[in-house]
């Protein structure tokens, strides 16, 4: 036993210098003594300027910490694209060692992004690499051609083939996340080619994020879009609450406890603002089947109140959905008044006072079929059943309706008639 208690000492030797090492690091390094090394490297290698104002701190055990404040990107000799007041990163070390990440934190602070997009389409996010970064590529894209048209054909497939099944075999480390949080995020996109301008603040938290587990997480957004000269404009605020999980080995997600609340405010509304409430049991995304499944869906806005439950299969392949749609009861008149549009002149007042629908739409790319269609208004009951088809062209309504009392909705008898 002896060589056992030889090798526990070596290994106790190695970590206690290891341990020295970071503890020397730690004390006497100071990371701000390298800001202008990593402006070199970023720019000698991608063409990228980083501007280090701020103060960098780190700590590598048993967290592995960076700190980062006052910090400017920009990409080649365009302005600066980037800009935050702080970053913070935390991560385990020991968890690596068994093949989990396990994250502190990561937040970031006051971050700044300017998106902007010529009339020629080119983003100023578009990186463009030296030139000698660019000849080695290319050298090395012929040198990696000139090699593969000289090997046969079986060593290319046996290549292709021990490629996929590696990537078949990779399986992602375990995640386990304390906090992510982006505070008072300004991401400003400006497009030239469509003419508009997009300035949104967001604000993003998660909390104990880990695979195969559902994390709460809060996201708010306040989004103005105008023209390029602010003309126009049109804002929209959300927030939006969710228990979030994703399953990395079905390639799947799902959100449970959906609550969306929007107002949308702008001129060209007929009524500003407008406010909506969306919630949803639950929504199941599966990627591989490309399937997203939408259950105890409502939404409600301006007094009319829907209820919904969507099923749509293969959307990226073959479409076909399918959706039971169920508008509570309502008031026509109220939600004519709220929108600024003119009543008609009719006979009774009470009429267009109380309407509700349900529908049950099922189709592909080719038809769409909404059977049955129940609608109520006032007193009238309406059945009905449509048949869209979409190549070609045509449709087929069946209607069905009783109680259906058309005087009441027509001007009193020696009303002028009125043309909109």
């Amino acid at each position: 036993m002896v060589w056992l208690k030889r090798l526990s000492f070596l290994v106790a030797g190695i970590l206690a210098l290891i341990i020295a090492l970071l503890a020397y690091v730690m004390l006497f390094v100071n990371p701000n003594d390298f800001k202008d090394q990593l402006k070199n490297v970023a720019q000698q290698k991608a063409n990228v300027t980083l501007r280090l104002d701020g103060d960098i701190r780190w700590s590598f055990f048993p967290w592995l910490g960076l700190e980062l404040e006052n910090i400017g990107v920009a990409l080649g000799n365009d302005p600066e694209i980037l800009q935050f007041d702080r970053a913070e990163f935390g991560l385990a070390i020991l968890p690596l060692f068994e093949r989990k990440i396990q994250v502190d934190r990561v937040n970031l602070v006051n971050l700044s992004a300017r998106l902007n997009k010529n009339a020629n389409g080119q983003g100023n996010w578009q990186l463009n690499l030296p030139s000698s970064a660019s000849n080695d590529e290319r050298a090395n894209s012929q040198s990696s051609a000139a090699q593969g048209s000289a090997q046969p054909a079986p060593e290319s497939t046996t290549t292709d083939v021990t490629t996929a099944n590696s990537a078949a075999t990779f399986q992602l480390p375990d995640l386990q996340l304390d906090e992510l949080r982006i505070e008072n995020a300004q991401v400003q996109y400006r497009d030239e080619q469509t003419q508009q301008l997009i300035n949104a603040t967001i604000n993003v938290q998660l909390n104990d994020v880990q695979w195969d587990k559902a994390w709460p997480m809060a996201m708010d957004i306040v989004l103005t879009q105008s023209d390029l000269e602010g003309k126009s404009p049109m804002q929209a605020k959300a927030s939006l609450n969710a228990n979030l999980s994703v399953f990395p080995e079905r390639e799947s997600a799902s959100l449970e406890g959906l609550v969306l609340n929007a107002e949308v405010a702008g001129d060209s509304l007929p009524v500003s603002p407008i406010s909506a409430n969306l919630s949803a049991m639950t929504v199941d995304l599966d990627l591989p089947q490309e399937n997203i499944i939408a259950d105890g869906l409502a939404l409600s806005v301006l007094g009319v109140n829907v209820d919904a439950k969507v099923q749509a299969y293969q959307v990226l392949s073959n479409p076909q959905f399918s959706a039971v749609l169920s508008v509570g009861e309502f008031n026509p008149r109220y939600l004519l008044t709220r929108l600024n549009l003119p009543l008609p002149d009719m006979s009774d007042e009470t009429a267009l006072t109380k309407a509700r629908a349900e529908i049950l739409f099922e189709g592909d790319m080719d038809m769409i079929t909404a059977q049955p269609i129940s609608i109520e208004m006032d007193d009238t009951k309406i059945e009905a059943n449509a048949v869209l088809s979409l190549a070609p062209l045509r449709w087929d309504v069946s209607i069905a309706g009783v109680n259906l009392n058309l005087d009441r909705y027509l001007p009193p008898p020696g009303a002028p008639t009125t043309h909109p």
